[in-house]
């Protein structure tokens, strides 16, 4: 019988003697042949630490590594052989740039030259207000920085690391719980997505609080999920009414008692992304109004979205947002769309505005790993170093920053997105960084790292 489990990895690597190996990794290396660096995985905004490991400059395997505050070990499937994208052959590889011909590959000054000339034109036509920059939390903490710096160059009003499939900025302005804290409260209130199939190993961190006896678990949500056998109190609403159901449970008698008897922690997030995140809010902000003193977790999806909303890729007023760029591009009001390792065609709920967005757009450049619907209509594409390939550091979901690895030599020529951005804004004239700019002298990742320090 197949092995069915989103862990299953886990088995294999505690194995004590090495009996069971892992598929993608089984015959392409010993042991003894592979190097290994420690890095943080990014599947998703937890943040487990893992052991990148590879041979022949190839990445072979990742396993979990025992940090105490995040993953105890454990890595989830998804995020464990997620290193066959890397591998890809379907990988972008070169910059492109768009002829009558399609998409062709070129060199990196003619692709470079085309972008920064296309950011000129739609500042020379349209004013900074034609420009949106979407995404950066698929890239680390040095990508999401140089990019909201170059955003700030520009002075675009529109830019943001979600694409209406989070929650608002303001959530990561509430006293913020760690893994570590949420885990060990007394009560544990889930109001959000199924953990087991977004964020796994939080699933199984908060999984164990409750069959240990630690935690009791109060789950609000639509439909049963992973956590609904572990839960204390599992209360069913339709969807979009999460705020009455709250609401009503604090009420009940057991459910006030609970939540008086100790650390409380709200695990808040996107239950799903065919409603907004107008319910989902009210229902926190009745918890907080009945304990003001319960603190937040936030289970936003993408890996380093805490890091790129926290680095310059937050949008800087309330109708700068994701949204309110696809709508200023529908209405043909974007002369220049800049996609950084995002594909609103897929990621944003609303799959009809993304499309009349990105049909709307006069000019597109896509930044990324992987051809995606969106990167066939761009007018440039920038070749991306994907994870594995780059070093830096990443931020989770609870605001803890680790370390990035680069385990393996970039793809093609492909280049990290700090040093992409870094590069246009050199190359963009009248507001590129001046010469006391933090990143007007960077050579290295390192470098980037420090100007996030210093600023």
């Amino acid at each position: 019988e197949p092995f069915a489990s989103y862990f299953s990895g886990n088995t294999v690597q505690i194995c004590p003697v090495g009996a069971l190996t892992a598929e993608p990794y089984r015959f392409k290396a010993r042991p003894w042949d592979l190097e290994q660096q420690e890095s943080t995985c990014t599947t998703c905004s937890v943040g487990c630490r893992t052991v990148v490991q590879s041979s022949r400059d190839e990445l072979l395997r990742y396993q979990g590594v025992d940090s105490d505050p995040v993953n105890h070990g454990w890595l989830c499937d998804r995020g464990r052989f997620n290193f066959e994208a890397t591998n890809s052959d379907h990988r972008i590889t070169n910059p492109m740039v768009r002829t009558d011909a399609g998409l062709i590959e070129t060199q990196w000054n003619g692709a470079m030259t085309s972008a920064a000339a296309l950011i000129n034109e739609a500042l020379r036509t349209g004013g900074p207000e034609s420009i949106a920059i979407l995404g950066g939390a698929r890239g680390s903490n040095e990508d999401a920085f140089a990019w909201g710096q170059l955003a700030d160059a520009i002075d675009t009003p529109y830019r943001d690391a979600q694409l209406g499939d989070g929650l608002p900025i303001e959530v990561l302005g509430q006293k913020r719980a760690t893994i570590d804290e949420a885990a060990n409260a007394a009560t544990i209130v889930l109001i959000g997505p199924d953990l087991k199939e977004e964020l796994p190993v939080l699933y199984l961190r908060l999984r164990d609080a409750a069959e240990k006896g630690r935690s009791k678990i109060v789950e609000f949500s639509a439909v049963d999920t992973g956590m609904s056998r572990y839960a204390w109190k599992s209360v069913r609403h339709q969807p979009g009414t999460q705020h009455d159901a709250v609401r009503t449970a604090i009420a009940d008698a057991d459910i006030a008692a609970q939540l008086s008897s100790g650390p409380v922690v709200v695990v808040v997030g996107r239950p799903n992304l065919a409603e907004s995140s107008d319910a989902t809010i009210a229902a926190l902000q009745n918890v907080l109004n009945a304990v003001p003193t319960a603190k937040v977790l936030p289970a936003l999806r993408r890996g380093n979205v805490v890091g790129a909303l926290s680095l310059g890729m937050a949008p800087t007023s309330s109708d700068g947002d994701a949204i309110a760029a696809l709508n200023a591009a529908a209405g043909g009001r974007i002369g220049l769309l800049i996609l950084v390792g995002s594909d609103p065609l897929n990621d944003c709920p609303d799959t009809e505005l993304a499309r009349r967005a990105l049909a709307g757009a006069r000019r597109i450049i896509s930044v990324d790993t992987h051809p995606s619907e969106s990167t066939q209509l761009a007018d440039v594409v920038l070749a991306a170093a994907a994870y594995g390939e780059k070093s830096g550091t990443t931020t989770n979901l609870e605001g803890r920053v680790t370390t990035l690895a680069q385990q393996v030599t970039a793809r093609g020529t492909a280049r990290p997105d700090w040093m992409i951005a870094v590069e246009l804004a050199m190359s963009i004239g009248d507001r590129s960084f001046g010469a006391d700019h933090p990143l007007s002298n960077v050579a290295t990742v390192d470098d980037v790292t420090d100007a996030i320090a210093s600023t």
